[in-house]
């Protein structure tokens, strides 16, 4: 038995890692097609402070957006 859900869990970690190169080569389709601006938005949580620093050295443009409502 344990030999069989091991069997299962590898074919899911199969097909979530499959589905997670097609996504990141979607993103890489779409964030190389633009010519002159590219803006993404993403929740601020979810990049950390050396990311940012990191894209920043890279010539990234971070624009906080706070929603004021």
């Amino acid at each position: 038995m344990a030999l069989r859900q091991k069997a299962i869990f590898s074919q899911a970690n199969d097909s979530e890692e499959s589905s997670m190169q097609e996504r990141l080569r979607l993103h890489y389709v779409a964030m190389t097609r633009p010519s002159h601006l590219l803006c993404l938005a993403m929740r601020s949580d979810a990049v950390d402070t050396k990311s940012r620093d990191a894209l920043s050295a890279r010539g990234w443009h971070l624009i906080d957006r706070v929603d004021s409502s």
